[in-house]
């Protein structure tokens, strides 16, 4: 390949038929699904559907250059090329690379599939499988967070985020909630309690989400929202409390 005589080199067929490039085709790192997708996957699983509405979001928004290497994921997982991945073929993607199934493997799948539809479509798989190197990116959460800025003001209100994940036809649809559950939402994400969300908030939420993958991959505690919703609470109230 190296020789400077093109008459000396090999054609491209035999080229590509060398031992050692047949083992970087197939290996992992090309399109193969892998431990950090699987992590990445378990991470969305425990998000609250605010997190989850937002990556979806972001998922839509990001160039094919920069997930080149999810786009190859979920080609190798569809293994009938029908453009969504079943619970086998997942399970089978995961078994050909010697991965552990892990006992909640189901419940990750259909937290995954948003739509409820019993098959992770494109969109769905690219917002589980996001590394948190590109949605933690400042202006990846700020073009993200003007989808949920419908006025223009600087924050998200409720009726906003209820317009957005709280009825169908809004980018978020596949997260349909009724009016408590919406207000319950808000609530998780709004800390300092004005009742509307702003770019801070949104962050602080964001980054959550990418910590508890981190923490996971140490073994640590990992809290659920509504614990860590507590927690500032009784923060809130201690603080309060010195304060008077």
């Amino acid at each position: 390949l190296l020789s400077k005589d093109p008459n000396a080199r090999p054609s491209a067929s035999e080229a590509l038929a060398f031992d050692w490039l047949k083992v970087d085709a197939d290996s992992p790192q090309h399109g193969a699904f892998t431990d950090l997708a699987l992590d990445n996957l378990q991470s969305f699983q425990e998000m609250n559907k605010f997190k989850k509405a937002a990556l979806n979001v972001m998922a839509s928004q990001l160039t094919e250059t920069a997930i080149r290497d999810l786009q190859d994921m979920f080609k190798s997982l569809d293994d009938n090329q029908d453009g969504t991945i079943c619970i086998s073929e997942l399970r089978e993607g995961m078994d050909k690379l010697g991965m552990t199934l892990t006992d909640d493997i189901e419940q990750i799948f259909m937290d995954c599939d948003t739509d409820g539809s019993g098959r992770i479509d494109y969109s769905e798989f690219i917002a589980g499988t996001i590394d948190k190197k590109r949605y933690m990116q400042e202006d990846a959460c700020w073009s993200a967070f003007k989808v949920f800025d419908l006025d223009n003001s600087g924050t998200i209100e409720r009726h906003e985020l209820a317009q957005l994940i709280g009825k169908k036809g809004g980018p978020a649809d596949a997260f349909a909630l009724d009016d408590a559950a919406v207000t319950e939402l808000m609530g998780t994400v709004d800390i300092n309690g004005d009742g509307r969300v702003d770019f801070d908030e949104f962050m602080q939420m964001m980054n959550e989400a990418a910590e508890r993958t981190e923490h996971r991959k140490r073994g640590d505690v990992v809290l659920e929202d509504a614990e860590v919703q507590q927690v500032r609470f009784e923060g809130a109230e201690a603080q309060q409390g010195k304060c008077c």
